[in-house]
């Protein structure tokens, strides 16, 4: 790994231990599991129809398998579907969630 690559994944795990939240994540097949992740709010996409509710950013070494729009997640009680997957290239996953 290059040291670029082992900075990213230190910023990386430091942001979601400080920043991050419990998330129930719901693989379109296969079992859930327990994940941390940092949620920010999509307010001026929320006034879209269909707009996107949240963001989450994931660590890419928490997944065996990458995350595919369809998933689920669930965050403080209330359930997303994933609709967008973004690959950040440092080591984390973005993903565009809506309430289910």
């Amino acid at each position: 790994m290059s040291t670029w690559s082992n900075l990213c994944a230190l910023l990386n795990t430091a942001c979601q231990q400080t920043f991050g939240e419990p998330v129930v994540y719901q693989p379109e097949s296969g079992d859930s599991f327990s994940v941390t992740g940092i949620v920010t709010r999509a307010t001026e996409e929320e006034q879209q129809q269909d707009g996107v509710y949240l963001h989450l950013a994931l660590l890419i070494s928490d997944f065996a398998t990458p995350p595919v729009r369809g998933d689920r997640a669930t965050i403080r009680g209330v359930d997303y579907i994933v609709w967008q997957t973004l690959v950040d290239h440092a080591g984390g996953y973005n993903l565009a969630l809506r309430r289910v």
